[in-house]
């Protein structure tokens, strides 16, 4: 099993694709989409979270400050383009799972992850 990282556009940190929510697309369904435009990944996202977090996200032209909160949904990976939408604005690197769980700074993420790959192997 491999899991795939970008990197954040404003701080450079080790994320997971994520968005806001689409109008029209259930949750899980607009996890695929960013995933698409952010890594140009294709597959099946699983309809159940496997968690939220929140964090602080600057805004870098207004110079304010908001939480978002993210809910995350596995996604079983069948193939990623050579060209999407977002590609060039930051860095895509699929880790094995212990490196991705090293890479990501927010601890609440990286717990989520940590959760996911323990069941993963459990199975």
């Amino acid at each position: 099993m491999e899991i795939l990282l970008i990197t954040s556009r404003g701080s450079g940190r080790w994320i997971i694709p994520k968005g806001k929510p689409i109008p029209d697309l259930a949750p899980h369904e607009a996890a695929g989409r960013e995933a698409y435009e952010e890594a140009g990944l294709l597959g099946r996202v699983a309809p159940t979270s496997l968690g939220r977090f929140a964090y602080i996200k600057d805004q870098a032209q207004s110079r304010e400050r908001f939480i978002p909160a993210v809910e995350v949904f596995p996604m079983e990976v069948t193939g990623q383009l050579t060209l999407w939408p977002e590609m060039g604005q930051r860095r895509v690197l699929w880790f094995d799972p212990e490196d991705a769980i090293a890479h990501i700074e927010l601890e609440p993420l990286r717990e989520i992850v940590r959760r996911f790959v323990i069941h993963i192997s459990e199975h």
